[in-house]
């Protein structure tokens, strides 16, 4: 693993290459002639050679069969949309200072931050095509994501998500005509976007107008069960059956907000045919027919309307669409068709 370098060589190669515009931060800051010395004679005679995103593309370049590059997702957009969210100020500054400096650092931190993600950004968005186009192969994983960049560059990218496993696992839509409905939430709310995600809704509902009860699994300590607790939401943690818990409950909850690139805890979801409500953040990089998943806003009270037409989402066609969706996009043998069109180009 191609870690990052010593503080020192970073400063260089900041100045060097950022400054005089030609690289990205991130390509600064994972470089060092060191390192490459190391592997250049392995890169020389490598048949085939696999770049994990951006940041590494200038040690794979010196390959002499070509690279592969896998964008994963496009940086430039992700960057930018943290820009707009006000760089750490999105739930990762209150996790990092102590409370008595968050009111005087972590405005000025948003602000700082907010345009270094900008800079990044457009640096990043060059910087996608000029790799793209030197790469041999390249791939993206939200097929969305494909177009935009193949837009900008002379070459065909191929979308290869994530492969998942598929449980087997069929949902079943059960009696709830006759009591609250049962969102399920999966994620740890000590990870900040999770958290930050979570507290939206809990905050949404401080007025007492949560529409449903709200099942909430994975890893969470005591203080921030404290911070997150509402009437109707309870705090599982750790579960011996997670699929024993999603086909109990009605719908899967996912009220993400930032980031890009497709989001595996709605892809899993999917994989059980079970109803998704999320938002459009939570749909990021998916092609999937609006009928199918519910999109909402916390903002404009449109979960509302989710829960007055549960039962459209519950047909025996929409929950085997759903799973069509996983099958067709997702599926191991799928995705690992896909790498092997990319091995044959070598």
């Amino acid at each position: 693993y191609l870690g990052a370098p010593r503080f020192l060589v970073f400063f260089f190669f900041f100045l060097g290459k950022v400054l005089a515009k030609k690289w990205s931060f991130n390509e600064a800051l994972y470089f060092d002639k060191k390192k490459l010395s190391i592997i250049y004679p392995h890169l020389q005679q490598a048949d085939f050679v696999y770049c994990d995103m951006i940041r590494l593309a200038p040690y794979a370049s010196c390959s002499i069969a070509g690279f592969h590059l896998d964008i994963d997702d496009l940086l430039s957009s992700r960057y930018m949309k943290f820009s707009y969210m006000g760089g750490v100020g999105f739930g990762f500054g209150e996790k990092v200072f102590p409370v008595y400096l968050r009111k005087s650092l972590l405005p000025l931190l948003r602000k700082v931050s907010s345009i270094i993600f900008k800079i990044e950004a457009k640096l990043m968005f060059a910087r996608e095509a000029y790799w793209t186009d030197l790469a041999r192969t390249a791939s993206l994983v939200s097929p969305l994501e494909c177009s935009v960049l193949e837009a900008k560059v002379e070459k065909s990218i191929q979308n290869i998500p994530m492969a998942l496993p598929s449980t087997g696992v069929r949902w079943e839509v059960g009696n709830a005509s006759n009591r609250r409905l049962l969102g399920v939430f999966i994620g740890s709310i000590d990870i900040p976007g999770n958290y930050l995600s979570l507290k939206k809704y809990v905050e949404s509902t401080t007025s007492g107008n949560n529409e449903f009860d709200l099942s909430v699994v994975g890893k969470a300590s005591s203080e921030n069960i404290e911070k997150l607790s509402a009437q109707g939401v309870d705090y599982l943690g750790y579960v011996d059956s997670l699929s024993g818990v999603i086909i109990s409950a009605d719908f899967i909850f996912c009220p993400i907000y930032g980031g890009t690139g497709i989001k595996t805890k709605v892809v899993e979801a999917l994989s059980y045919g079970i109803p998704i409500a999320t938002t459009e953040d939570g749909l990021s990089g998916l092609d999937i027919s609006r009928d199918l998943v519910f999109v909402f806003n916390l903002s404009d009270g449109s979960l509302s309307e989710f829960v007055d037409n549960y039962r459209a989402y519950c047909s025996a066609a929409s929950v085997q669409s759903r799973i069509d969706y996983f099958n067709s996009n997702f599926e191991e043998s799928v995705v690992q068709g896909k790498w092997l069109s990319i091995f044959q180009q070598y």
